[in-house]
């Protein structure tokens, strides 16, 4: 079961999906997580504006949310992965 994303960017920045690792190879932070001000949340960009060739059932929107770790999903805010 999944829950519907809340944009809390735990997914993003605990581990880089498989999608982000192909296109840009592994980084601390992947580039296409935005926080956007005025919805108070993160977007995945790959959603909005999808790359030729990416199967987006690959990025897993929401699979996080229900995750029993993630400690975010309460708590939305702008993060910093240190």
């Amino acid at each position: 079961m999944s829950l519907p994303c809340v944009g809390c960017g735990w997914c993003c920045l605990d581990t880089q999906c498989g999608v982000s690792h192909s296109l840009h190879g592994y980084l601390p932070r992947c580039p296409e997580l935005f926080w956007d001000e005025a919805e108070g949340r993160y977007f995945c960009l790959l959603l909005y504006s999808p790359h030729p060739g990416v199967d987006l059932t690959e990025l897993r929107e929401g699979r996080g949310c229900c995750a029993p770790l993630n400690p975010w999903r309460a708590w939305v805010i702008r993060r910093e992965k240190e």
